[in-house]
């Protein structure tokens, strides 16, 4: 097996552990490193197309049941898909404390599609903050691909390349102080991040 086949495997199983992980703790909007993740838009960066293999993965678990793995996808669509320039849209919510999302898709060839995740407008994030506050670069195994090399370049400022423990750690690290029982209130606003 090639070392990219190797990387694209080993961050698969470290996003299908970190998704059972949110799953078991609370949800995965109680993680603003989750946010973070699927979060990624090159837009961001002044480039493109580049898509992220861990976010792709992560997107795919949290908005799809896969009885192979054993995950249920808990944001559920809520309405039909929208055309948006090259792009689809559709809005979700989370099934454990009802935040709203809205997901994005966009097919840029045959070997190259994204899905990103974000806030929706129309409420804010309703599950207590459980994780940890992001840091200016995500661990990542696998990382980012694109047929520009200038556009990957780009995107670096967004991750760095890691082991299997360092980004399973980053993704589920909890802020001091709290349990492993979460309650949710879905009456409150956000609550503040660290």
């Amino acid at each position: 097996m090639d070392e990219i086949t190797r990387q694209i495997f080993a961050a698969q199983r470290v996003i299908e552990d970190v998704y059972t992980y949110y799953a078991r703790e609370a949800c995965p909007c109680a993680f603003p490193r989750f946010r973070q993740l699927v979060g990624f838009r090159d837009e961001d960066y002044g480039t493109g197309p580049v898509a992220c293999f861990e976010q792709q993965h992560m997107v795919f678990l949290a908005t799809r049941s896969d009885s192979s793995i054993g995950t249920r996808g808990v944001f559920q669509p809520i309405g039909e898909w929208e055309s948006v320039a090259d792009s689809k849209k559709r809005l979700l919510r989370c099934t454990t404390c009802g935040s709203d999302w809205i997901v994005e898709y966009t097919q840029y060839s045959i070997n190259l599609s994204r899905e990103f995740m974000i806030l929706g407008t129309i409420s804010p994030i309703r599950a207590q903050q459980i994780g940890l506050a992001p840091e200016p670069q995500v661990p990542l195994v696998a990382g980012i691909h694109g047929p520009s090399v200038c556009a990957l370049e780009k995107c670096r400022a967004f991750f760095r390349s890691a082991t299997e423990n360092e980004m399973y750690e980053y993704l589920t690290a909890k802020r001091q102080g709290i349990n492993d029982f979460t309650t949710f209130d879905l009456n409150v606003d956000t609550p503040p991040d660290d």
